[in-house]
């Protein structure tokens, strides 16, 4: 979770800078790449509880071929949901940086 860190670090180092304010696009952005990881997380573990496949290798046994091809598919639709956060994140930070760098 380096990356969460990241925005955080990089949000309050622009809210320190006279004229940046919380309105500002470059501190909204990085607060929805945040809120997008975290929304990310809570459905992917209220989809993928820690008990059951495929958080849980051993109940692998006690599935279908149809179970396993349910599961793939939604661990599909995910990676296109991780994707689309990190895209946020990627562009967020780098909007961030380029002006903590023209600051300094």
């Amino acid at each position: 979770m380096l990356e969460m860190k990241n925005i955080k670090n990089i949000k309050t180092n622009l809210l320190e800078i006279d004229g940046i304010e919380e309105d500002d696009e470059a501190i909204k952005n990085l607060d929805i790449a945040r809120m997008s990881m975290m929304n990310f997380m809570k459905d992917f573990s209220n989809e993928f509880s820690f008990d059951k496949y495929p958080m849980d290798k051993k109940t692998h046994d006690n599935l279908e071929g149809i179970d396993l091809l349910q599961v793939n598919n939604k661990l599909n639709e995910f990676k296109k949901s991780i994707d689309d956060v990190s895209e946020k994140f990627e562009t967020s930070m780098s909007s961030g940086q380029k002006i903590l760098d023209g600051i300094e």
